[in-house]
């Protein structure tokens, strides 16, 4: 779903390309429109592999400064 706020009015898209209209097809974006697209969901494996993954960085980083450190 996307929206799309034109002169205070809200209009609800819904383009999924099996829900699509004709109606939805002949709308054209004008100067002053708002449109709000959601985030799309995205999985908890991806987050967390992102999040472990970027820990992991951090202390490798610091080990690796403490090596240089202590020479």
């Amino acid at each position: 779903m996307r929206l799309v706020r034109r002169s205070g009015e809200l209009r609800i898209l819904d383009l999924r390309p099996d829900h699509i209209t004709q109606e939805t097809q002949a709308i054209k974006i004008q100067s002053g429109d708002w449109i709000h697209v959601p985030p799309q969901a995205q999985s908890k494996l991806r987050d967390d592999i992102q999040f472990y993954g970027s820990l992991l960085a951090i202390l490798v980083s610091m080990a690796s400064l403490v090596v240089l450190v202590a020479k």
